[in-house]
């Protein structure tokens, strides 16, 4: 890889660049969150309302409790007429709402959600504290170093080495007996991180190499990021848990994945059984959550009624939660944990003072690395799905130029060599879109899409492209590599110019299409309400008339 032209950075200028971009998107990450939280609360505020009112009258028989369902109803009035002559409007109900009100109405339509929803995420967030990290390395099949083999023990020495050198305690080391080339660090702080490494990178790798491997690995941890990757991990996987919740009434599979994330949770000791409970558990719920899971058909009327509010709810909020955050906040966090990505090959560089080394590391994972598993940890890799979609576009590149560089063969005309290399050239563009999909044919249509669910936030590591060029910028060396990626050349300037001119239209086309479909989700959103509102209000009516 050439280095003519590259404006040098230190390592310092990098990490301030990376903090400061880091800042900016934690900002537009949180309002994200909270511009994803109030729709998402308005679908879950009705069954969380209703909850809290039953238990208010239930606790009612046991102490005096405040009647929250008779001073709510006091809200609505019959009008009385007082001009006979406009005897039409006997009977009319209006709404004696004052300003206070309609702000009381708008709090319990979002704040139980929210709440609820908090409550849900501090508890899944301690789940993934106690065995968020052993759950890796049984999914992975750690196990700790071997004394006796060389590259391991080297292993172990360079984790203390590195650790000592960025005053942080040193990581708990597992080995992976695998010749896939990836790594991952996983934990909840600078005193709870692992380093998972397998052999195969160990053995394929010199001193310098897996020096840079373990010091990038290690810069997650020197860095704080272990906590942000906490809180993306559990953010999203509360919202699969409050997805599932809505489709319980309607799913077996999800009411099953429920039971035992609930027995988890209350078990005082966290055991190696429990680390692969709960990959489990989460494989099951992000499947329920981005694709959703209503797999049950309720049987006879009533049951039909009892369970369609869930299905609308579910509907709603599973589209809420893939559209607005599939287009908002999940290219909003994934920004952020690329720039924290980015600082902690900075900081790598900071430890080693040898970029060298980290690029070749990164190099040879571009060209043999293998793609992480599914799970909630992915992020936390080294590498993630990308190097395989890297992988294929630089087979089709090659197999492109091999395609529209070959000679005519004998006895072949010109028009008939421009049609052959045209087939050619299409068979290759369809071996590339296989090469795309999942390969696993033993696997069911609901597997592989709970598998490619799961890849979420294998998605959020930056291209490694990108990361070699800024190690290229703190003065990174790579030599010239066949099999290294293909670069594109640079459009001329007038072809860009007509870029512009094409794409400019077709962003406002899509900017008022993405509002249309916003109108239609809240519009959806509020068909959802008066739904749960037919179901819950009856059934609070009913217990508040029996108890009180």
């Amino acid at each position: 890889m050439a280095t003519t032209g590259v404006e040098r950075r230190t390592f310092y200028e990098m990490q301030r660049r990376h903090r400061r971009s880091g800042w900016r998107f934690t900002a537009l990450s949180a309002l994200a969150v909270l511009c994803l939280g109030v729709p998402l609360s308005v679908v879950v505020s009705p069954f969380v309302l209703a909850t809290g009112l039953i238990a208010n009258d239930l606790a009612n028989l046991v102490t005096p409790t405040p009647d929250l369902v008779g001073g709510m109803g006091d809200w609505f009035e019959t009008g009385t007429v007082d001009d006979p002559a406009t005897p039409e409007d006997e009977g009319d109900i209006e709404l004696d709402l004052e300003p206070a009100d309609v702000a009381w109405i708008t709090v319990g339509l979002t704040v139980p959600g929210m709440l609820g929803m908090l409550a849900l995420w501090l508890a899944v967030r301690r789940l993934f504290l106690r065995v968020g990290a052993g759950a890796v390395e049984v999914a992975a099949g750690a196990r700790p170093p071997r004394p006796g083999d060389l590259e391991e023990r080297q292993l172990v020495n360079l984790v203390e080495e590195m650790a000592l050198a960025a005053g942080v305690p040193p990581p708990r080391v597992r080995v992976v007996d695998s010749l896939d080339a990836n790594a991952a660090v996983v934990g909840s702080s600078i005193h709870d991180a692992t380093l998972v490494v397998p052999h195969g990178l160990l053995a394929a790798l010199g001193r310098g190499p897996t020096g840079g491997v373990v010091a990038d690995m290690l810069a997650v941890v020197v860095n704080g990021d272990l906590r942000a990757a906490l809180t993306i991990a559990s953010l999203f996987e509360t919202f699969d848990v409050v997805a599932a919740l809505l489709a319980a009434p309607l799913s077996r599979r999800t009411r099953r994945a429920l039971w035992r994330m609930l027995r988890l949770s209350l078990r005082r000791r966290p055991s190696e059984a429990d680390a692969a409970e709960v990959r489990f558990v989460a494989e099951e719920l992000t499947y329920v959550g981005q694709l959703g899971g209503l797999d049950d058909q309720p049987s006879g009327t009533l049951a039909t009624m009892a369970t369609f509010p869930f299905m609308v709810a579910n509907v709603a909020f599973t589209l809420v939660r893939l559209i607005f955050g599939g287009l908002v906040v999940a290219p909003v966090m994934a920004a952020l944990w690329r720039r924290r990505r980015l600082l902690a090959d900075a900081t790598a560089v900071e430890l080693t003072r040898d970029p060298d080394s980290i690029a070749r590391a990164l190099d040879h994972l571009r060209r043999r690395g293998a793609v992480p598993p599914p799970g909630p940890w992915t992020h936390l890799c080294a590498v993630g799905p990308e190097i395989g979609r890297e992988r294929t576009m630089d087979q089709f590149a090659r197999k492109r130029d091999e395609i529209w560089t070959s000679e005519r063969r004998p006895g072949e005309s010109r028009r008939a060599s421009a049609l052959r290399r045209m087939r050619e050239a299409t068979a290759a563009s369809s071996e590339v879109q296989r090469g795309m999909r999942v390969d696993d044919t033993s696997l069911d249509e609901k597997e592989r899409q709970r598998r490619e669910a799961g890849q979420e936030l294998a998605t959020f590591l930056p291209p490694l492209s990108k990361r070699l060029d800024r190690l290229e910028e703190m003065g990174a060396h790579l030599p010239d590599d066949p099999d290294a990626a293909w670069t594109p050349t640079r459009p001329s300037f007038w072809f860009g110019v007509l870029g512009w001119v094409v794409a400019i239209p077709l962003l406002a086309i899509m900017g008022v299409l993405m509002l249309g479909l916003f109108g239609c989700l809240l519009a959806f959103v509020y068909m959802a309400l008066l739904f749960e509102a037919m179901l819950l209000a009856p059934l609070v009516l009913v217990v508040h008339a029996l108890v009180r």
